[in-house]
């Protein structure tokens, strides 16, 4: 059919057929949607797609990377446990390793993933936890913490705290958030602005290389020995335990009066580093950090793994990306000294 029998342009007036191809269109596409989102959610299409997001206007690469694994994994291990904490969990904590000692020893352990996020406060992952909870009835939650994760950083990570989608799953009616929850495709379409974005696109191909299936962000630097200088100055002259962190870390004394599993732990720094962490070296660390928070925890009946005062028999002297971070060799030491330490309040 030729153009001029489809547009009549002396009255402007649309012919039939075009009215036809326009309902096609209206029935059909939802029609569409539906299988995408089937094929979506119930296929290994994602594996092969770039991740989709669950917030347009928060560009943080490593949360729709770490979400996207998790449900794709979650399909086939049925994770009942996650770790919480900032990046010094995510490179330092090794779910596989945890998971094979239950294996090992057939004894019943939670089957973990790691969902720690760079600069994540225990503000932030207090509500992480409950959307957690909530969503998929995780069971047991294991939170690593280090001084700085109460120092009161500014970060930008912060805004997670108020996006549409742990909004709607901790319990706070939203649209939109119903929408991310519930469509897959719907995620999609709001990363589509991210994608043009070189920074973003570069960052999110890099975490899918160096995040396993169990969550771990693998960094491998084990033919060197990391050594701290020793003409450094303190990490964090003016420490003090920031009250938003603190009432975060009291949310999960919460969880646990309805029945969760909370276990925290104590996520190492480097033992030369000790010194330069907070005021006054280890005595300070000890007064400004481990006493309050120990008193918190035994308040909320929250069992503490100390690991500080013995690590440098639990990490190899290679096991060092940096002062704060294990590479994949220490992050395997310390999570299998981990595992019997949780076993043993098990």
């Amino acid at each position: 059919m030729k153009l001029p029998d489809i547009f009549r342009f002396d009255t402007l007036k649309i012919k039939l057929p075009f009215g036809v191809l326009l309902i096609y269109c209206i029935v059909l596409f939802p029609v569409v949607l539906f299988i995408l989102e089937i094929l979506l959610r119930y296929t290994n299409l994602q594996a092969n797609l770039p991740p989709s997001t669950l917030d347009q206007k928060i560009n943080y690469p490593e949360m729709d990377v770490k979400y996207q694994e998790f449900e794709f994994q979650n399909k086939v291990n049925n994770f009942d446990c996650i770790f919480l904490g900032t990046s010094m969990v995510d490179y330092g904590i090794s779910p596989s390793e945890i998971n094979t000692f239950q294996l090992q020893t057939n004894i019943k352990r939670p089957n973990c993933f790691n969902f720690a996020l760079e600069a994540v406060m225990p503000e932030t992952s207090s509500i992480i936890a409950k959307a957690f909870i909530n969503k998929y009835g995780i069971k047991t939650i294991i939170l690593g913490i280090s001084a700085i994760d109460f120092a009161g950083k500014p970060y930008l990570t912060r805004k997670i705290n108020n996006i549409p989608w742990l909004n709607y799953i901790t319990g706070y009616p939203s649209f939109e958030g119903q929408i991310i929850d519930q469509s897959i495709v719907y995620r999609y379409f709001i990363a589509l602005g991210k994608y043009r974005d070189t920074n973003y696109q570069n960052e999110t191909h890099n975490l899918n290389l160096l995040i396993n299936n169990y969550g771990q962000q693998i960094r491998q630097n084990e033919n060197s020995v990391y050594r701290v200088s020793p003409n450094r100055s303190v990490e964090l002259p003016d420490y003090s335990l920031y009250q938003p962190d603190i009432s975060g870390l009291k949310e999960f004394g919460e969880f646990q009066k309805q029945g969760i599993k909370i276990i925290v732990f104590e996520i190492p720094v480097h033992p030369n580093f000790l010194p330069y962490y907070v005021p006054q070296g280890e005595k300070g660390y000890e007064e400004l950090f481990i006493r309050p928070i120990e008193s918190i925890l035994a308040d909320e009946n929250i069992p503490f793994i100390r690991s500080q005062p013995d690590v440098a028999d639990i990490v190899s002297q290679n096991g060092w990306l940096d002062y704060s971070h294990l590479n994949e060799k220490g992050a395997t030491e310390f999570s299998r000294w981990l595992a019997l330490k949780i076993d043993s309040i098990q």
